[in-house]
């Protein structure tokens, strides 16, 4: 939501027509995020995002 790779990734994802789409992409996004967060732990990195997403307060 505050990651725009990752809010990029669930709007793709969620238009794709599919039975049970909103528990389908939550379970996808998920997947990627733990994917990374996976590789940054073997290669003992920071995540840096290329943008973050600010909410007005």
């Amino acid at each position: 939501m505050h990651d725009i790779a990752f809010a990029q990734y669930y709007s793709l994802k969620k238009a794709d027509p599919a039975k049970y789409a909103e528990k389908r992409v939550l379970a996808l996004t998920a997947r990627k995020l733990v994917r990374l967060v996976n590789y940054l732990l073997r290669t003992n990195r920071l995540y840096e995002p290329k943008e973050v997403i600010r909410q007005k307060a």
